[in-house]
C-alpha cells in the first residue's frame, strides 16, 4: 500500500503539472491571438464637460491629447481638460504643419492656435485670408499638410494656405476623402473616381480609379513601400500598386464593411486598425486576420468611431458619437469577467 504522505505529494505534484501545464498551454494560445476582454478606459462627456460628439484626435510634442469636439478643442494632459474655445462654432479637424502650429478646421471657420501672453492656446481665424466669394461655406471635412502648405477640405472646395495667402481649388464633383501616401496627395470625387493630385492642383483620375465613381471609399492607407490597402463599404478592400486594383481579403463581415469610416491606421509593425461607424474598432494583421475587436460588447462605450489615432506611447485612442475611449495597444492585460 502507497502511505497517505505519498499519496499527498502525489497530488501536489499533479497539481504544480497541471497549473504549469495551463500556463503554458495559455501562452501558447495567447501567441496566437488575445483571449479576454480588452482593457478600455472610457471618457463620457460628463468627464470632460463638453459635448458628447468627438471627431479627430492629435498629440503635441509634450504628450498632451486634442480632440476635436463640437463644442471645440478638448485639450487633455492625462489629469485635467481643457476646452479651447473656436469662435463659438464646433471643431473637426486638426493638423500640424512642420514648424508646430495646429491648423483647425470647423463648422464654417477654418484657422490655427496660438498662445497668448499666458501661454494658453486661442484660436485664430483665417476667413479674413480667404477670397470674398468664397468666405461662405459649412464644415471642414478634412484638413491635411502637403509639400508646405495646409488643405481644408470642404465638400466642394479645397482651401489651402501656404502661410501668407489662401488658394481655392473649386470643384464641381463633390470631394470625398482624401489621404496623403507615398508622399502622394489621393482624393476621391464622387462620379470620378480616385484621384490624385496634380503639380498645378488639379486632380486626375489613378489607372483604374474610375471604379470608385459610385463606390465610397474610407481606408486610403500605405500597405507596404509600393502599395496601398483600400476599404471600401460594398466593394471590400484592395491592394493597389498604381497600375491595377487587386481584391483583398479581410475577416471581417459585410455587416461591418458597410460601417466602414475613416481613417484608419497603418502600425509600424504591419497590422491596421480600421474603425467603423457603428460597429467599433478592429486590429488586422498583415494578412488580414482578425487580431482584436473593440466594440460595445467588450468594453467600448459607444460604437460609432469617428477617428482613430496612436499616441506616442502607443495607446489607440478613438474619438465616438458619444465620448472618448483609449486602450493601449503594448499592454498585453485583458480582463476576463463574467462575459
Amino acid at each position: 500500500m502507497i502511505h497517505s504522505t505519498k499519496l499527498k505529494s502525489l497530488s501536489r505534484f499533479a497539481l504544480i503539472f497541471t497549473i504549469l501545464f495551463s500556463l503554458i498551454s495559455s501562452n501558447f494560445l495567447l501567441a496566437q491571438e488575445q483571449i479576454g476582454r480588452p482593457f478600455v478606459t472610457n471618457y463620457s462627456y460628463q468627464d470632460y464637460e463638453a459635448a458628447p460628439v468627438n471627431w479627430w484626435a492629435l498629440e503635441d510634442e509634450k504628450g498632451n491629447m486634442y480632440f476635436a469636439n463640437n463644442d471645440g478643442i478638448l485639450q487633455y494632459d492625462g489629469v485635467k481638460w481643457n476646452l479651447i474655445d473656436i469662435d463659438d462654432a464646433g471643431a473637426r479637424c486638426m493638423i500640424y504643419d512642420n514648424e508646430g502650429t495646429m491648423y483647425v478646421g470647423g463648422q464654417g471657420d477654418i484657422g490655427y492656435l496660438e498662445p497668448n501672453v499666458k501661454g494658453e492656446l486661442k484660436f485664430i481665424s483665417l476667413k479674413e485670408k480667404i477670397p470674398e466669394e468664397y468666405k461662405s461655406f459649412s464644415t471642414v471635412w478634412e484638413v491635411d499638410y502637403y509639400k508646405g502648405r495646409v488643405i481644408f477640405r470642404t465638400t466642394n472646395r479645397l482651401y489651402i494656405w501656404d502661410g501668407e495667402n489662401m488658394k481655392v481649388v473649386v470643384s464641381e464633383d463633390a470631394f470625398h476623402v482624401g489621404k496623403i501616401v507615398h508622399d502622394v496627395y489621393y482624393i476621391r470625387i464622387w462620379n470620378r473616381g480616385l484621384c490624385y493630385m496634380t503639380e498645378d492642383d488639379t486632380f486626375d483620375i489613378v489607372p483604374g480609379g474610375e471604379i470608385f465613381a459610385d463606390e465610397r471609399i474610407y481606408l486610403i492607407l500605405p500597405y507596404d513601400d509600393t502599395q496601398m490597402l483600400l476599404g471600401s463599404r460594398t466593394m471590400g478592400f484592395f491592394l493597389y500598386d498604381g497600375k491595377s486594383f487587386t481584391p483583398f481579403k479581410t475577416d471581417l463581415s459585410p455587416e461591418i464593411l458597410k460601417a466602414i469610416y475613416l481613417p484608419g491606421i497603418a502600425l509600424d509593425n504591419g497590422n491596421f486598425i480600421v474603425n467603423t461607424f457603428a460597429e467599433g474598432t478592429y486590429l488586422l494583421d498583415h494578412d488580414g486576420k482578425l487580431i482584436q475587436k473593440y466594440t460595445t460588447a467588450n468594453g467600448l462605450q459607444d460604437g460609432s468611431t469617428s477617428y482613430v489615432y496612436l499616441d506616442s506611447r502607443g495607446v489607440l485612442w478613438m474619438p465616438l458619437f458619444n465620448g472618448i475611449s483609449k486602450v493601449n495597444l503594448n499592454s498585453s492585460i485583458t480582463v476576463l469577467d463574467t462575459n
